[in-house]
C-alpha cells in the first residue's frame, strides 16, 4: 500500500490511527506479505510513525542502519520523513535512497528503496 499522510499533526495522526486499524492494516491476514510505504510526513519519533510501526516494522530499523537516510527536500536531504514499512512475512535485504539529477527533478523527495525477501513461503 501507498500513502502520502497530510501535512497537519493532528490530521496525520488521525491517518495513521484509521491505517492501523481494524479496516486497512489490521484487515490483512498475518500469512500475507503487506508493505506500507510513501510519504509519511512525519519522523520516526512522531506519534503517527509509533502508531504505524506497532503493526509493522521500518526496513531501516530491521537492517540496523546507523544513518536515517534522508529524503527529503532534495537540494539539501535532512528529514527522513519517507518509509517502507513491512510485516514479518518480509525480510529486508538492503534499503537505500536513490539520487540522481531525474530524481531531484521528478519530486521534491528522493525515492526510498527497498529489497525484501518473502519469508512466509
Amino acid at each position: 500500500m501507498n500513502t502520502h499522510l497530510g501535512l497537519g499533526r493532528a490530521e496525520r495522526l488521525l491517518q495513521a490511527q484509521w491505517l492501523a486499524g481494524p479496516d486497512w492494516l489490521g484487515s490483512v491476514a498475518t500469512e500475507i506479505p503487506l508493505v506500507l510505504l510513501g510519504d509519511f510526513n512525519c519522523q520516526p519519533a512522531s506519534r503517527p510513525y509509533r502508531e504505524l510501526t506497532t503493526c509493522l516494522r521500518d526496513v531501516r530499523k530491521s537492517l540496523a542502519r546507523s544513518t536515517a537516510l534522508r529524503t527529503f527536500p532534495t537540494y539539501l536531504p535532512v528529514c527522513a520523513v519517507d518509509h517502507i514499512l513491512v510485516n514479518d512475512c518480509l525480510q529486508p535485504i538492503n534499503v537505500r535512497v536513490h539520487r540522481s539529477a531525474l530524481a531531484r527533478i521528478a519530486s521534491d523527495h528522493f525515492p526510498l528503496v527497498a529489497e525484501l525477501r518473502n519469508v512466509s513461503r
